[in-house]
């Protein structure tokens, strides 16, 4: 081996083990300090100013209100706006102009969802700090890489197969509903519960918005004030005591397990894609989705 590829070898070993090894030890450092606090009270009290009483029922129960409206108002929006580019654009300049202003609105700073949150939805709408306002301003912020992700997982239907179904008649909904989504629904759910394993950890929108940090109840309307675990964390975390940094470290692991599960079922749900499940699902199709034929025993209309 030449001396320069030994470099080579020796820098990407490098860099890969101090990218695996700096989270294991924030993972394993959390985990000492967070032990001691994960016990059955710990879900099931609410915030506390003495530490032994403390808990996060209710950033927990925001947090999963939050995620659970935000998609059942997001994830529609963002599969209609997903399919109009895709498949059925009448005019392909409004569709790069749109594209466009999606990729600009990806790449803002979680902070300007914040600010738009604050300014149009707590003060021009009235709503304040409510559930309702945190689930739209989440809106915001997620539906841009929603659709994205979503757009990645129909364009990866092979074009022959649309064009096929085409040739045979088919409209385009009914390419959507008997080719494109059987094809790609795999890939677009794996997509939606990827973007939302991320924004479980999202709080800087939710800051400017007011978001409480000291809740004694949980959300029972969409007109109720609520809090975040990552906002719950961040009060703890600034508090000097140091039982305080271990509730929050706790639940730094709470955040990270709800993430990561969430990351996991999409690799679950997205198995037939995965390394080797794509290859053995075209293995036994033939290949013909590859070569732009439907797959053998499919007919049009069945």
């Amino acid at each position: 081996m030449k001396a320069e590829d030994r470099t080579l070898v020796l820098l990407s070993s490098a860099a890969f083990v101090l990218v695996l090894v700096g989270p294991v030890f924030l993972i394993l450092d959390a985990c000492r300090d967070a032990l001691p606090h994960l016990k059955g009270a710990f879900f099931v009290e609410y915030a506390s100013r003495v530490p032994s009483r403390a808990g996060i029922r209710a950033p927990l129960f925001g947090t999963v209100w939050l995620l659970v409206l935000t998609a059942l108002l997001s994830v529609p929006l963002a599969l209609g706006t997903a399919l109009w580019l895709e498949e059925s654009t009448p005019r392909r300049r409004t569709a790069r102009w749109l594209q466009g202003a999606i990729r600009a609105f990806s790449g803002f700073p979680s902070i300007v969802f914040g600010v738009l949150g604050f300014v149009v939805f707590a003060q021009e709408m009235k709503l304040g700090r409510s559930l309702a306002a945190g689930v739209l301003t989440l809106t915001l912020f997620v539906a841009p890489a929603l659709v994205m992700e979503l757009q990645r997982a129909f364009a990866s239907v092979p074009p022959g197969v649309r064009e096929q179904a085409r040739l045979l008649g088919a409209g385009p909904w009914e390419r959507v509903r008997r080719v494109v989504w059987p094809l790609a629904w795999r890939r677009a759910t794996a997509a939606v519960l990827r973007v939302f394993g991320r924004a479980a950890g999202a709080a800087a929108p939710l800051v400017l918005l007011g978001v409480l940090t000291f809740l004694a109840f949980t959300p029972e309307t969409l007109g109720d004030p609520f809090t975040v675990l990552p906002l719950q964390v961040f009060a703890w975390a600034t508090r000097p005591q140091d039982e305080f940094r271990g509730l929050a470290a706790a639940a730094v692991l709470v955040l990270m397990a709800i993430s990561l599960g969430l990351q996991a079922l999409a690799l679950w749900v997205e198995g037939g894609e995965g390394p080797g499940g794509a290859d053995k699902a075209r293995g036994r199709s033939g290949g013909k989705e590859r070569s732009g034929e439907l797959p053998e025993g499919r007919r049009w209309g069945e």
